[in-house]
């Protein structure tokens, strides 16, 4: 029936998008942590990246200096 053809296509339309965003999160996040952040902010500053993805190379998105930097990570752990 056209109900339960409506429903198939709604569950695969949801299934596809969080296939996508799964699929997403898992390739930009690359290896290694990010090193520890000691600095106190009296001001937050401006981020300059929001996922790995924004970060050439090796680099990662951590929060360094009072605000989200692309930093060198730390290995293994």
């Amino acid at each position: 029936s056209s109900t339960a053809m409506s429903w198939s296509l709604k569950l695969l339309l949801i299934s596809s998008l969080l296939l996508f965003i799964l699929w997403h999160f898992s390739v930009t996040v690359k290896p290694g942590i990010c090193p520890p952040d000691n600095i106190r902010c009296i001001q937050p500053q401006p981020d300059k990246c929001a996922m790995d993805s924004n970060c050439q190379g090796k680099m990662k998105c951590c929060h360094a200096r009072c605000a989200m930097r692309c930093v060198y990570p730390l290995q293994g752990m």
